[in-house]
């Protein structure tokens, strides 16, 4: 082995050299891993130097002296540099660590080389002794392949250390993520704000031994931060109490297939102590991955009931029962503001303007806001504006040092990032070299072989790049695959472009998926940038801005229009296939807008001279409506979807989307609408059924009344009512019916005696048999729901997109001797199936005839059982005499996927 010191790099590697007989081992383990031996590159120790590099994944094979005598002179530079002192290593096999670096004196070090050279020898021997040396010894293999396969033969453990070094790193830890997440404010004053947070008197959140808390909150609003209080609560009594373990802060997407083996593997076996587990950021996880996830904590705790976990999602992933979930509250104007002021560094700051007020509510916009104001700017931002220009100007004030290529590179690994249902490996991503640049920029951490950015928010940042770049369409990213995962970078990318390019890309994200479009709007601020549609503001009144406005507002119905698919038609009219012309009048921020009855008009936008719809000279229009111009970025999609949004309410409210009529729900809806024709035409008919030749003339007529008008309503004393669309539909279910009669969906009551309570009018199993019943059918009749009315972005659905669901509840009925009773009710919970047929679903309902004493409990903690997180879940007043029941239920599933993705303003109540 001879290398000169002057071939040596400029600035070479320290690395950490291995104890006594590491080598050996190093290349035996290699060969029971089935990979070949690594190459030799010789590095200098420097024992001079304040960092020392350490891998704490293979820590445990290095046989570390416990004892040895301490140098307390550095090693002059000759020696440093000196042929002697070179050491052998494996090429980049350890990772920095602050360590105390006298522990190594130059003759230890002297002695480790020779050491070494001998056992590289007998090593070299044995391995001539089993097979071919020359072949295995020029073999290469990449340095995260061997860690990789290192890491399956010999996990890591805390316990590979001792127990002080072990809290003194988890120490290092929690204070590298505090200043980590502090990359958004100026560095001369991220001491000061280290102190104020360590200053804090608000009380820590509370996560009992034995239990699962969910912490769930926007980003920005301080979820990780409220964890780490937490988290460092447990490393403070960690230190004073021995029988507590060490606490555990995992990243959701780095856990692996399993939450068990993962935290066994850290703690070296089974937990012995009280020890609390962070699982922070679940929402970068698949919604189902990080419900699984959430699942795997709840059997963790009740496997073993001294631990605690606490876990940050934002809204959309990993949802909790109210039992779990924690939210955070916005932060208070005076709280904000005196962070605000430590982080300028400056106590003349007010709180007068309603624009500051509202960036004090959550940490990152105050660090955000105090970074803006520090670099002079002022406060006139909005939150959506704040938040999505805050990468942006991290990497301005540190100004990364890459070329073209690495950042080309940022870029694709954000994809990566967001498209995998795990961590990117680094050997597979790229080059040596292009991951040492990308770590120079200190926007990428390598971890244990694998990449991922240093903040959250620069994933979503270049992933926004890489859209609106056009490396990735956001068409392709809308898809109910992709949309979870990439939700906020295309928020991120939307709010950074410019208004004609966002105005083009919500186009794009309409016509591919209406439902993650509509999410997307909620997530930014309305009429943010001055300007209105067509840039009409440049143009004069007259025909041709009247013809721009209602061209520009018309493509955005339309827009949405091609995405809803079949549902289209029920929420514009529509004239054939043609969606109604138009007839449009603008006057200043006043727009007049009459759609004619059909065959008034060839043209589909048809320009008045004047706003006043109602004159006698004009023609009749079967719809008038008046309004403000929409004025400001992206403010015709928002109208659009306000106009679609207000007839899908009403059907929603009315229960009368389209299902086919072998559905559950169509036997309700005909049972329902028989009922009210007969009654309303003053014919008694029978509680369990109606017979068509008594029915079918009924409807027959009120068609025959229909056809003679655009449009028919009918009431009735009790408050019923049905219009003409009601009429056509029971003419058609009739003529599809293969029986002779309409019947009850339901078993009428058994009991006699009711005492003046409908439900004591059914005995406790034909009650637990009926709402089974009920929830079976609405089970169908929400998949048949979604199916024919959102068939393009179904997946976009939650309950949707868990099916197979099974219900699991109960009939609480108070005991026939509890004759002040007035009310019984039913509790179920809904959960996804791990298998079953979609179109029968389990229900299992039981009785129970002590409510106090109802409990549903979670599944007893088995790795190989199904997911266990209620989907739904509900308590409510029994109505097993209700016509509607499964109907019902299935619209208040579909009401809350749609009032969550902003198709819905509110949910209606269904209790007829």
């Amino acid at each position: 082995m001879s290398l000169e010191p002057e071939s040596l790099p400029a600035k070479p590697v320290h690395h950490r050299p291995p104890t006594p007989g590491t080598e050996k081992a190093l290349y035996g383990i290699a060969l029971t891993c089935g990979i070949p031996s690594c190459s030799e590159p010789l590095y200098r120790w420097d024992p001079a130097a304040n960092k020392h590099f350490l891998n704490s994944r293979v820590a445990h094979i290095h046989a570390r002296s416990e004892g040895g005598p301490r140098w307390d002179a550095a090693m002059s530079e000759a020696d440093n540099r000196s042929y002697e002192n070179l050491i052998p290593m494996c090429e980049r096999h350890a990772s920095q660590i602050d360590i105390t670096p006298d522990l190594y004196p130059p003759d230890q070090l002297r002695e480790w080389k020779q050491r070494q050279a001998e056992e590289r020898e007998r090593a070299v021997a044995w391995l001539s002794e089993t097979g071919d040396a020359s072949g295995q010894s020029q073999l290469t293999f990449s340095f995260d392949e061997f860690i990789e396969q290192l890491l399956a033969v010999v996990p890591p453990s805390t316990r590979s250390r001792s127990r002080a070094e072990a809290l003194e790193l988890a120490g290092r830890e929690s204070l590298s993520r505090s200043i980590v997440r502090l990359r958004s404010t100026p560095a001369d004053r991220k001491d000061a704000v280290l102190a104020w947070n360590a200053g804090r008197t608000d009380p820590v959140v509370n996560v009992p031994k034995g239990s699962l808390r969910v912490l769930v909150a926007p980003m920005g609003t301080g979820k990780s931060e409220e964890a780490e209080r937490w988290w460092s609560e447990g490393l403070t009594r960690a230190w004073t109490n021995d029988d507590m373990a060490i606490p555990l802060w995992l990243q959701a997407r780095e856990i692996g297939p399993s939450l068990f083996t993962k935290v066994r593997e850290l703690l070296g076996g089974d937990p012995e102590g009280p020890c609390r587990i962070v699982l922070d950021e679940l929402d970068v996880l698949d919604p189902r991955q990080a419900d699984h996830l959430l699942d795997d904590a709840r059997r963790l705790v009740l496997t073993w009931p001294q631990l605690s976990v606490l876990a940050t999602t934002r809204p959309g992933a990993g949802t909790a029962p109210d039992s779990e979930r924690l939210d955070i509250e916005a932060w208070s104007v005076k709280r904000g503001l005196d962070l605000l002021r430590v982080v300028v560094n400056s106590q003349f700051i007010g709180a007068g303007e309603l624009e500051i007020r509202q960036l004090l509510t959550s940490p990152l916009q105050i660090h955000a806001l105090g970074s803006r104001l520090c670099a002079g700017g002022d406060a006139k931002v909005s939150t959506s504006e704040l938040l999505a220009g805050l990468a942006d100007s991290i990497i301005e004030r540190e100004h990364p040092d890459a070329s073209a290529h690495v950042w080309a590179n940022l870029t694709d690994l954000a994809v990566q990032l967001l498209d995998s249902r795990g961590p990117v490996r680094a050997a597979s991503f790229g080059q040596r070299h292009l991951l040492w640049e990308m770590e120079k920029t200190g926007l990428v951490v390598r971890e244990n072989g694998r990449l991922r950015f240093a903040l959250a928010l620069f994933e979503q940042h270049f992933a926004a790049q890489a859209l609106k770049s056009g490396d990735v369409g956001f068409d392709a990213v809308a898809g109910p695959g992709r949309f979870p995962r990439w939700r906020y970078a295309i928020a991120f990318a939307m709010e950074t472009s410019t208004a004609k390019a966002a105005d083009a890309h919500m186009i794009a994200l309409a016509r591919a998926n209406p439902a993650a479009a509509s999410w997307v709007l909620e997530q930014l601020t309305e009429g943010e940038i001055e300007g209105s549609p067509c840039h009409t503001e440049l143009l004069a009144d007259g025909p041709e801005r009247s013809r721009c406005v209602a061209g520009q507002l018309r493509s955005a119905v339309e827009g949405w229009l091609a995405g809803l698919g079949d549902l289209g038609p029920y929420l514009e009219l529509h004239y054939g296939e043609r969606m109604a012309p138009w007839a449009v009048g603008v006057a200043g921020d006043r727009v007049s807008l009459g759609q004619p009855y059909e065959g008034t008009f060839q043209e589909e936008i048809v320009v008045l001279d004047d706003l006043n719809l109602w004159s006698h000279d004009r023609p009749r229009f079967r719809v008038r409506s008046g309004f403000p111009l929409p004025q400001g970025r992206l403010a015709r999609w928002y109208w659009a979807r306000e106009r679609l949004r207000k007839p899908l309410t009403e059907l929603m409210e009315r229960r009368i989307l389209p299902v086919p009529h072998s559905s559950p729900l169509a036997i309700e809806r005909a049972w329902h609408l028989g009922g009210i024709v007969m009654t309303m035409a003053g014919h008694r008919s029978s509680p369990a059924e109606i017979p068509l030749d008594a029915l079918r003339p009924v409807v027959d007529g009120l068609a025959q009344q229909a056809a003679r008008a655009v449009h028919s309503r009918w009431g009735n004393p009790g408050g019923w009512g049905f219009d003409s669309g009601d009429v056509y539909w029971l003419r058609d279910y009739l003529e599809y019916l293969q029986a002779d009669t309409v019947r009850n969906p339901r078993p009428l009551r058994d009991q006699s005696e009711t005492r003046g309570f409908v439900w004591r009018a059914y005995s406790p199993e034909l009650t637990r048999s009926i709402t089974a019943a009920a929830l079976h059918d609405a089970l169908i009749g929400y998949r048949e729901l979604v199916e024919a009315n959102f068939p393009g972005y179904a997946d976009s659905f939650e309950l949707y997109r868990a099916m197979p669901i099974r219900a699991e509840g109960s009939i609480v009925v108070p005991h026939p001797e509890d004759v002040d009773a007035w009310f019984a009710t039913v509790e179920y919970c809904l959960y996804a199936a791990a298998s079953g047929d979609r179109g029968a679903p389990d229900v299992q309902i039981s009785i129970i005839q002590e409510p106090h004493q109802f409990h549903i409990p979670w599944p007893a903690e088995d790795d190989t059982e199904p997911d266990h997180r209620p989907l739904r879940s509900l308590t409510q007043v029994l109505s097993t005499h209700l016509a509607r029941q499964a109907t019902n239920l299935a619209y208040s599933w579909l009401t809350d996927d749609l009032t969550a993705l902003g198709w819905l303003a509110r949910s209606p109540v269904y209790i007829d």
